[in-house]
């Protein structure tokens, strides 16, 4: 059994250690790459993305066999995707989803989630949400929409940008007859 004071072997620190790290001001907003290294980055993030899609596949529970599958350092390079505008697109799988999905029900200590406990957990969640949000804005057509704001605002955070078009894009299926129909049914 861990100590949950301690890092993990897997997942890495406690929450005490790495909240610090993504706090608003701990965390690179923007990353100014050249071409070789973009696809240096695109090149690193696709083979980590694999995996995770990879893990949809079965019904079987994984444990801690998924985190030796994808590594901390995976999970940090696919949030590496999130520092250019220009690369965002390849979060946009939706077995990326289901694959965060499942190394998040992974982490269990004692048959009790520790989900948010290490840093492995949430950056699985910040990775679902961001694809999440990619996959969402790429089947209503406005992806491309959200890349251009980024690229023409280049000092506010890409990923405030990119929530903001996330959230417009909630707020007016929700408006609209079919959303309402969702959402009455919700409250």
């Amino acid at each position: 059994m861990s100590n949950p004071d301690q890092a993990h072997h897997l997942w890495g620190p406690p929450l005490e250690e790495y909240i610090q790290s993504y706090s608003i001001n701990s965390v690179k907003k923007r990353a100014d790459w050249d071409a070789r290294t973009e696809l240096e980055y695109r090149d690193r993030a696709r083979a980590a993305i694999s995996q995770i899609c990879d893990l949809t596949g079965g019904d079987q529970d994984l444990g801690e066999e998924a985190a030796v599958r994808v590594t901390l350092s995976m999970l940090r390079s696919i949030m590496d995707l999130t520092l250019s505008p220009g690369t965002f697109v390849e979060l946009g799988y939706p077995d990326l989803v289901g694959g965060c999905i499942k190394l998040m029900k992974s982490m269990e200590i004692s048959g009790k989630d520790a989900t948010f406990r290490y840093e492995y957990g949430y950056l699985s969640f910040r990775i679902l949400t961001v694809a999440l949000g990619v996959c969402m804005l790429q089947r209503a057509d406005r992806f491309n929409f959200a890349v251009n704001k980024m690229q023409s605002n280049p000092e506010t955070e890409l990923l405030l940008v990119f929530s903001q078009e996330v959230s417009r894009l909630v707020r007016t299926l929700l408006a609209e007859d079919q959303g309402r129909k969702h959402s009455s049914s919700i409250s």
